[in-house]
């Protein structure tokens, strides 16, 4: 555990920090309440007012699975199918997930097996798996409705903030699919834009002043 320390942040909900990347896996100003503001009220929630029954999410940056329960929990809420790939390149140790999951199902979304898809529930099924993005974008021919952007900060990892990055995100995007991020620098905003998505800043989750969230034009 010594690369792993679990945090308490300001509501209540843990996060973790890594030592490898110096950056916690979520805001230390609330975990709970950024996944909630970030990836669902701002990215699953305006998906599902298209009215589908049935959304394929992707995220970068599986981490402590929190996005994925969220969705899991809005999926049954809802009623709608969700089909959730997730990847990460460092999965985290046994020992943290012991002690992290918040419960039952945040425990079976943590223990899932890596590379295999996984009906957890009636409307949810999972596919975390164990890859860098690069090679990921690299090897999948799937697109997405929904893509939640939650990789460390570009001082952690600047690579993964790069334009062309945002440029391949965009293509594998559905029509009328929705990008989210808690990011909100304005080279990713530009390269979403020059990729032919509406691209809006928005004030952001506790302690930062705005994130960004996309649409893809139904025509593109």
């Amino acid at each position: 555990m010594e690369n792993y320390q679990i945090k308490k942040t300001d509501d209540g909900s843990n996060t973790i920090y890594s030592s490898l990347f110096d950056s916690t896996y979520h805001s230390i100003h609330g975990a709970l309440a950024e996944s909630e503001y970030v990836f669902i009220k701002n990215g699953l929630s305006i998906a599902n007012e298209n009215g589908f029954n049935k959304l394929e999410i992707f995220e970068m940056g599986f981490g402590t699975g929190l996005n994925a329960l969220l969705s899991c929990e809005f999926a049954t809420l809802n009623q709608i199918e969700i089909i959730y790939t997730a990847i990460d390149t460092y999965p985290l140790p046994q020992s943290i997930i012991d002690n992290i999951s918040k419960n039952n199902l945040h425990m079976s979304i943590l223990n899932t097996p890596w590379g295999t898809v996984y009906q957890l529930t009636k409307h949810f099924s999972l596919h975390k798996i164990n890859i860098d993005l690069f090679s990921f974008l690299h090897q999948n021919s799937k697109t997405f409705d929904v893509i939640y952007y939650d990789a460390f900060g570009p001082k952690s990892q600047p690579e993964l903030w790069e334009d062309s990055v945002f440029e391949q995100l965009a293509s594998i995007l559905k029509p009328k699919g929705v990008f989210t991020t808690y990011g909100s620098k304005g080279s990713v905003k530009r390269a979403l834009l020059s990729s032919g998505l509406e691209v809006k800043r928005l004030e952001g989750p506790p302690g930062k002043r705005h994130m960004l969230m996309a649409l893809k034009p139904n025509l593109l």
